[in-house]
């Protein structure tokens, strides 16, 4: 904990500041920050156990097109009590889609979390529940983040018609987005089952 991982660069591969493949992770009250990566630009995991608490992940810039701020691959997911802020993916390559996390067949819990000011070139700018995850998202701040199309605070997508993503949404506040097209702008639900 209070550590700064800041200003690194790998170009278009996964995991910016953080990559953890096929482990536990612990992240506990440390800054994530102007990281550049293809996926995950400020974090990434694949499988293992994470929790990532107290964070402030900013500013981290995705130049592939899924994750700008934190890109997290199946496995056990807890987001607890983190500002997930001014992340970016997709700018590069023109479309993209999770500015602030995009959690992939994960199962996932996100409890007290700030997400704002993110930005995804298509879809999803805040939060992107993706691929088959399966996602409880409780007491959570999602506002003004900012996409091209739609979605810019929670996007919930299944992998195909038969493989669905799952959210339930408790207490959550999604406000003040918008998209200079298409709709759900708070949030958009496609190939999914949702429980508000």
């Amino acid at each position: 904990s209070g550590n700064r991982i800041s200003h690194n660069n790998i170009g278009p591969l996964t995991g910016g500041g953080v990559y953890a493949v096929d482990c536990d992770l612990k992240l506990l009250d440390n800054v994530i920050a102007q990281n550049t990566g293809g996926r995950g630009a400020g974090v990434a995991t694949q499988r293992g156990t994470v929790l990532i608490e107290g964070n402030v992940i900013q500013d981290n810039n995705g130049i592939d097109n899924h994750g700008g701020g934190l890109y997290l691959v199946s496995g056990k997911i807890t987001l607890r009590n983190n500002l997930i802020k001014d992340n970016r993916i997709g700018l590069t390559m023109g479309y993209g889609w999770g500015g602030g996390v995009c959690l992939v067949d994960a199962r996932a819990d996100l409890i007290g979390n700030v997400v704002t000011g993110n930005h995804a070139a298509s879809l999803g700018s805040g939060v992107f529940v993706d691929d088959g995850s399966e996602a409880t998202l409780q007491n959570e701040l999602y506002f003004a983040n900012h996409c091209y199309e739609g979605g810019a605070g929670l996007l919930v997508d299944g992998l195909n018609a038969s493989v669905f993503s799952k959210a339930t949404l408790i207490n959550v506040t999604i406000a003040d987005h918008a998209c200079a097209h298409g709709l759900g702008q708070g949030l958009m639900i496609l190939e999914s089952n949702v429980t508000m």
